[in-house]
């Protein structure tokens, strides 16, 4: 079962004046941080779903304007035993975020390549029903049905529209501010530190 420890958000002045927003995650092994997703000399790791989930729930309420430092912190025996922990958990962050990042960023294309074809279908739909209108107007003999018709069309043909506006206007911008948010993890300075076996314990 993963074991994640209360988690700390604090700010730390840098070098160059700016004042980056530390998230601070205390972990009680690396065990369940992360698993291989390749194996060699280039392997690459997965990192775990709910601490990937923890993160996004984190930083999502921060100001967008301010940088983020992710603190790892682990029992400094299990920092000991596990050396290439601080370089795992940097790649499962850069390899994770990066894949969310392009997922959502197929999500974004896909949105707007829906919007254009339903745009086109939708402006097809009202030139062909305004046709009709027009059609009915200056044929049809004054009476209860070509006025239905007419008000019925009319009415079909705007709202076809409603969905290319829905796709084009509307839909990206969640998508958009995702993909800003998982760009700020995935170029986010990665620390990882020992902490006291007490701090590790946590609450019974």
């Amino acid at each position: 079962m993963l074991r994640i420890a209360n988690g700390r958000t604090s700010r730390a002045e840098t070098s160059n004046g700016q004042t980056p927003i530390d998230i601070g995650i205390p972990l009680h092994s690396t065990g369940p941080v992360w698993r291989p997703a390749s194996r060699g000399p280039e392997a690459t790791h997965t990192l775990d779903d709910a601490i990937g989930q923890s993160i996004i729930d984190r930083v999502s309420v921060l100001p967008r304007t301010r940088r983020v430092r992710l603190m790892f912190y682990l029992p400094a025996d299990e920092l000991l035993e596990t050396r290439d922990a601080p370089s795992a958990i940097r790649s499962a962050i850069c390899a994770d975020f990066g894949r969310r990042r392009e997922t959502a960023e197929h999500e974004l294309a896909r949105t707007r390549r829906s919007g254009w074809v339903s745009l086109f279908v939708a402006i097809l739909v009202l030139l062909t029903l305004m046709s009709m209108v027009e059609a009915i107007h200056g044929f049809a003999p004054p009476g209860r049905l070509p006025t239905l018709l007419e008000e019925g069309f009319t009415i079909v043909a705007w709202v076809a529209l409603w969905r290319p506006a829905e796709l084009l206007l509307y839909d990206q911008w969640p998508i958009r501010s995702d993909i800003a948010l998982l760009r700020r993890i995935e170029s986010a300075e990665v620390h990882v530190a020992a902490i006291k076996p007490i701090e590790a314990r946590g609450p019974r």
